[in-house]
């Protein structure tokens, strides 16, 4: 049986992915539109399943490759400035989930790409062209060919060195995936204080 909810859900687990029977197990009984899944290694904060990411909010989930540079003389300040209305569902020690729930403060849910703005700089995306070009490239991979022609990856370094299989998701862009098109969205950075004055607390 497959249950529908309207928002989203999500599995945490401290251990590497590829030797969780658990999530085997659970994936291999779920059906959804879109899966998002993050691998990583910790930049500093304790692994923790409160640190894993994505991060939820509703139905918005938060993935963050990368760290704050000089996060702990900075942590206190950032933090203050979350509403206070979701203050309360902040769980782990992350930069990156404190980047979220300031994304959340900010309008995420009206706005999902002015939320991100006050982002700075950032490590390089990339995102596939289409599935099918993956296929061709990995034809032993079952996971690929349970996607559907209108899936799209986005990863931190490119899977291989396929032509015309990956494109680089530009400094301070959005992507945004829908019906098999995905749309790329610039945005100017906008510094924290400014976004303050400007109404938002």
């Amino acid at each position: 049986m497959v249950r529908r909810r309207a928002d989203s859900g999500g599995v945490l687990s401290t251990e590497p992915a590829w030797n969780d029977r658990n999530l085997r197990e659970i994936a291999a009984q779920l059906e959804s539109g879109h899966v998002f899944a993050h691998i990583r290694a910790s930049t500093g904060s304790a692994v923790q399943k409160t640190n894993c990411h994505p991060f939820r909010h509703g139905r918005r989930l938060w993935m963050h490759n990368g760290l704050v540079a000089g996060f702990p003389a900075v942590r206190r300040e950032l933090t203050l400035a979350v509403d206070p209305l979701v203050f309360p569902e902040i769980q782990g020690s992350t930069d990156s989930e404190i980047l979220f729930y300031l994304a959340v403060t900010f309008g995420l849910e009206a706005d999902p790409v002015a939320a991100v703005a006050s982002e700075a700089r950032s490590r390089s995306l990339f995102h596939s062209v289409d599935v099918s070009t993956l296929r061709h490239q990995y034809p032993d991979n079952p996971a690929l060919h349970v996607l559907s022609d209108d899936a799209r990856l986005v990863v931190s370094e490119p899977l291989g060195d396929l032509r015309g299989a990956w494109r680089e998701v530009p400094e301070s862009t959005c992507i945004v995936v829908h019906g098999g098109r995905e749309e790329l969205r610039p945005f100017t950075p906008v510094a924290p204080a400014a976004a303050t004055a400007d109404g938002v607390n």
